[in-house]
């Protein structure tokens, strides 16, 4: 599980979970009651979840509402992209992340490499987007060029 290897690699994190997700909530929360660096940020109205966001250093997610609203904000992404449609979406600043099936040891790796040069102990979602020219991506099985529609 990511919270587990997150917590081994002393990253701080915050979880954000959408209404569509609520049956996680219960799960997710006893989860991180024995957290030392992880927390949990409940469903929150649009308008609210982008003012939260819009401070986050970095997100990592699936291709998702959450993915356009950091690429809006400028906020790096780390895209775990599991399905060729999603890679036409993902976004592609060069602070921006693609993972093709990653295993979690490469998400760890790929969060490593975008906080590398910054407090490490400071938490993911509390400072602006950063510039650095970091992009790690692993692409599909198939030659397809990353730009191209599904």
């Amino acid at each position: 599980m990511l919270i587990d290897a997150m917590e081994a690699s002393k990253i701080r994190y915050v979880v954000f979970l959408g209404p569509e997700e609520f049956r996680l909530l219960a799960p997710i929360e006893r989860r991180l009651m024995s957290s030392l660096y992880g927390s949990l940020c409940p469903p929150l109205p649009i308008r609210q979840f982008a003012a939260v966001l819009e401070r986050a250093r970095l997100l990592v997610t699936p291709d998702s509402g959450p993915m356009h609203l950091a690429a809006a904000l400028d906020v790096a992404t780390i895209s775990l992209v599991r399905q060729k449609k999603s890679l036409a979406f993902v976004p592609r600043e060069a602070y921006d992340t693609i993972l093709w099936r990653p295993e979690i040891s490469t998400v760890i790796e790929a969060i490593r490499a975008n906080l590398d040069g910054q407090n490490s102990t400071a938490p993911v979602q509390s400072a602006s987007a950063t510039n650095q020219l970091t992009q790690w991506v692993t692409p599909p099985p198939s030659a397809d060029p990353l730009y191209s529609s599904y």
